[in-house]
């Protein structure tokens, strides 16, 4: 068995009573769980940095593959590689900062890739629009650094009915969970479509007509 314990003084006393009741256990700082982490800050950051770096040198050698099948490195890119730290992202609401490579990698290699612009500079207002769904003239490749409180609080509320039939030893309503589900997934993608429709908006106010007319017809 394992037993996570974080404060050194907690630690003292977990291995004394363990030791009274003649438990041998293996005690650490931090642990995998469930796809997430349990455990201290510094144990978790140790465990999301590498899976970081793998991402940001997938991300690059997508961009590579960009270059003569956009399309192709597009899919594995959204419907792949985004998903992976979309979860983590879940799980770990620590994780977004820690993100940061990646994004660099998308917005200075990979995006620019996928137009055939390498040298291509975007500001923060075009970045943003990327982010949002294709109906609102984005590409729907989110900023991995960003967002990463909402998704959990989303995960936290999906999962209540489940928590309680755990915490309470009860049996599991599947019929509730999957209405809870479904409605944190209702509230969550109606407050996503509400800030894109308000950060288009915004954009056509300030944006040229031509960029303007662009954004009406996509929309």
């Amino acid at each position: 068995k394992s037993f996570v314990v974080t404060p050194k003084a907690d630690e003292a006393n977990a291995r004394e009573a363990m030791t009274g009741a003649g438990l041998t256990l293996q005690y650490t700082r931090g642990h995998r769980y469930v796809g997430g982490f349990v455990g201290s800050a510094a144990s978790e950051d140790a465990w999301i940095t590498p899976q970081v770096d793998v991402w940001v040198k997938a991300v690059h050698s997508l961009a590579d593959v960009a270059v003569r099948h956009p399309a192709t490195a597009y899919t594995a890119l959204v419907w792949r590689l985004q998903a992976e730290w979309q979860y983590l992202c879940r799980v770990s609401p620590r994780a977004g900062p820690l993100l940061a490579p990646v994004e660099k990698a998308l917005r200075e290699n990979f995006i620019p890739t996928l137009f055939g612009q390498r040298t291509m500079k975007m500001n923060d207002d075009t970045r943003r629009l990327y982010t949002l769904g294709v109906k609102q003239g984005g590409l729907n490749i989110r900023n991995p650094a960003e967002g990463a409180t909402g998704m959990h609080i989303a995960s936290e509320t999906a999962a209540e009915i489940l928590v309680e039939s755990l915490m309470g030893g009860a049996e599991l309503d599947l019929q509730h969970h999957q209405q809870c589900v479904r409605k944190a997934g209702a509230i969550a993608r109606k407050l996503r479509a509400d800030a894109a429709s308000a950060f288009v908006t915004k954009l056509k106010r300030s944006c040229p007509k031509a960029e303007r007319k662009w954004l009406e017809r996509i929309g």
